[in-house]
């Protein structure tokens, strides 16, 4: 793989009124005259290999078996990923993609159209609660997550409004708590929702806590099967072909019923079943949960932008931490979302973060090597045959590494290719 100059389509800046936007219209915002062609790297950036991605994608549904769906998850910025470049990546090859909000559909769809890619099935996997997001998802097509009453009417509604017939996906609450119908009450909901116009249920889906809970995990994996038993004796054969997915990327390898179609096929005889991959996709699952053949597809790196001398007593940054001995310090310009027990590479040498971090700068201490102005700092990735994973960075900071991936959105992003 080779490292390339960052096309100026590609680059992607945040503002601080939350918009993403490219080089160019970043610089058509500030009313730059001469645009480059060519621009350098950002010096705090996350490398994604696009490559990467649709492999791992392979791997997933390989993993999965056969006759099983994937449904992509995309949602917060794609882990960090960037939203539209992993939409480009599964649009044609998974079943779906998934993502957050309705702004998230948003951003895919627009993205996908103007760059001339078919659209596939989008699921927005949140409830929707907002009167004018609604519109627009039943206007466009969306698929959407369902789990009270009052929501399927509203969305019966809005379907008749625009003469359209709504997709929706119905979903339990296993043991999550967060969305989701009460498993008693899920029966009863979809009978009544099945008798709705303009609505068609063509999912059904939950999930996982912790699918690597050996306890917890299963125990809600019982609950869903339990639950679309009831809701087949409740509907009866009104539900012929619908898609059940309550695996996740843990419970692809964790707990292989959960995507089992033979087991859901007992229930519903014209089912399928997907799962639903996201950090996999992603190549970050590690210990019981790792997706063998994935691989990272993004690395975080940054820029030595100073480096200090740090005398016995002195004080240093925002937190003041006095050092004890004489340090040497290299500063770079990342504002630490990870946490304060950063671990980075800087030619090859792990080194250690010094004191707390600020909104904007990172001091590392290098004591003992030689660091320069200017030279490349690895926080998560390959450097000179050592290497540091996010799972590293989670575990060396008191974090999930979901959490972790979340945090990264917002970072400026290149893409890498092979």
């Amino acid at each position: 793989m080779r490292r390339i100059e960052q096309p100026i389509t590609h680059l992607r800046l945040p503002t601080n009124t939350g918009e993403i936007l490219t080089w160019k219209e970043y610089c058509q915002r500030q009313q730059v005259e001469d645009m480059p062609t060519r621009i350098r790297p950002p010096r705090t950036r996350l490398e994604i290999n696009l490559q990467t991605m649709f492999e791992n994608l392979a791997v997933v549904a390989r993993t999965s078996g056969q006759g099983v769906g994937i449904n992509a998850v995309i949602k917060h910025d794609a882990y960090g990923h960037g939203i539209q470049k992993a939409a480009e990546v599964f649009a044609q090859n998974a079943k779906r993609l998934c993502v957050a909000t309705i702004g998230e559909a948003r951003i895919v769809t627009q993205h996908l159209v103007k760059e001339g890619i078919s659209l596939p099935p989008i699921l927005c996997l949140y409830p929707i609660n907002d009167t004018a997001d609604l519109a627009w998802a039943v206007t466009n097509n969306v698929e959407i997550t369902i789990d009270k009453i009052q929501d399927a009417k509203r969305a019966a509604k809005q379907a008749e409004v625009s003469g359209k017939k709504v997709k929706i996906h119905f979903m339990v609450d296993t043991g999550l708590f967060r969305f989701g119908s009460p498993p008693n009450e899920a029966a009863k909901k979809v009978a009544a929702i099945t008798n709705l116009n303009n609505l068609e249920i063509i999912g059904i889906f939950s999930h996982f806590a912790s699918a690597e809970d050996t306890v917890k995990g299963p125990n809600q994996l019982k609950c869903f099967i339990d639950t679309l038993k009831q809701i087949k004796e409740s509907v009866g054969s009104t539900l012929n072909s619908i898609d059940i997915h309550m695996a996740n990327s843990a419970a692809l390898i964790r707990i292989p019923d959960s995507h089992n179609l033979s087991l859901y096929r007992q229930i519903f005889p014209n089912c399928t079943v997907s799962i639903r991959a996201g950090e996999g996709l992603y190549g970050y699952s590690s210990g019981a949960t790792a997706i063998e053949g994935t691989q990272p597809a993004l690395s975080l790196v940054s820029t030595v932008e100073r480096v200090v001398r740090l005398e016995a007593g002195q004080c240093a940054g925002y937190s003041q931490r006095q050092s004890e001995t004489a340090r040497k310090l290299a500063l770079i310009g990342f504002g630490n979302s990870v946490g304060a027990n950063l671990r980075c590479l800087i030619a090859g040498h792990e080194v250690v973060q010094f004191g707390e971090p600020d909104s904007l700068i990172t001091y590392l201490d290098y004591t003992g090597l030689r660091v320069r102005q200017n030279q490349q700092v690895v926080i998560i990735g390959e450097q000179m045959g050592r290497q540091i994973t996010l799972e590293d960075q989670a575990t060396w900071n008191n974090l999930s590494a979901h959490i972790l991936l979340t945090r990264l959105s917002g970072i400026p992003q290149i893409y890498l290719k092979n």
